[in-house]
């Protein structure tokens, strides 16, 4: 796919179609690198929302950590949780993958041998067994703080991911070596704006299907994939910037993220999601 900047284009040269429903990743691209809305994206956000565009998140966060953001956006859409595991409508389940924790010991047991930072993720909250300096930035930025307990005490209910994180300074190749090692798993990959040094992943079901679940929207909103537009900066958001009709990267996303974008718009600090829709979803 051939990526664009949008800075660099007439607006003769962008699609014409008219756009329907509009899918924001949160960390590293609604939230700037301090974890902050920007103004001029919330008013952005509110236009189109005038103009009959559908909005909702497609992220991984968990739906605790986005319920500030929720009300002050007023997402009008079914949101998409924990990188694709969970996605709900009123009365319409469309995702609901979980993992057990017993499956998840022996790879957590791993990372802990590796030093790499660990929270593990239930419905309603999510649990670390030790709070570090990592811990305390992830949890400003969600605001949300974990339960801290150890392990051997953690509930066996249902998981919606594991967050790993590294630190790429101390572990230069990451998280890749426990990817090959646990391939039953999913590791869909994210980046901390604040932290740009650490690596992080999602751990989920290999169940868990974005594609899938972008096209199951698509039939419940009755849209075509031309209608919708997506935003993202990180790895774990390419599915959807490649199933929109129109994908946004940021500037702050990877080469690799920006490959899978029909555009590329300003940085989070630079109010890129306000750019761009001005650009792809003008005022009328």
């Amino acid at each position: 796919m051939e990526t664009l900047q949008l800075e660099q284009l007439a607006q003769s040269e962008l699609p014409a179609s008219p756009i329907r429903l509009a899918y924001f990743d949160i960390d590293g691209t609604l939230l700037d690198a301090d974890g902050k809305l920007p103004a001029p994206v919330i008013q952005a956000i509110q236009r189109i929302q005038r103009q009959g565009v559908l909005t909702a998140f497609a992220t991984g966060r968990p739906p605790f950590a986005t319920e500030a953001l929720q009300r002050q956006l007023s997402m009008n859409a079914p949101s998409v949780f924990y990188t694709g595991a969970l996605c709900e409508a009123e009365t319409i389940c469309h995702a609901d993958h979980t993992l057990a924790l017993v499956e998840l010991a022996p790879l957590l047991m791993q990372a802990q041998v590796y030093g790499f930072h660990a929270e593990v993720y239930y419905r309603d909250h999510y649990r670390v067994e030790a709070m570090s300096d990592i811990g305390h930035e992830h949890a400003r930025h969600l605001g949300v703080a974990p339960v801290l307990d150890s392990m051997s005490r953690w509930p066996d209910l249902p998981i919606y991911k594991l967050l790993l994180g590294v630190d790429l300074t101390q572990c230069p190749q990451g998280l890749a070596a426990l990817e090959k090692t646990w391939p039953q798993f999913q590791f869909a990959y994210a980046h901390l704006p604040s932290r740009p040094l650490w690596q992080f992943a999602s751990v989920v079901s290999r169940e868990v299907n974005k594609t899938t679940l972008f096209q199951q929207l698509l039939t419940y909103h009755g849209l075509a994939r031309e209608q919708v537009i997506a935003f993202g900066d990180g790895g774990s958001d390419c599915e959807f910037l490649l199933s929109a009709g129109v994908g946004v990267a940021m500037d702050n996303a990877s080469s690799a993220v920006k490959a899978c974008a029909n555009f590329v718009t300003r940085s989070s600090s630079k109010d890129g999601v306000a750019y761009a829709l001005e650009r792809l979803v003008p005022p009328l």
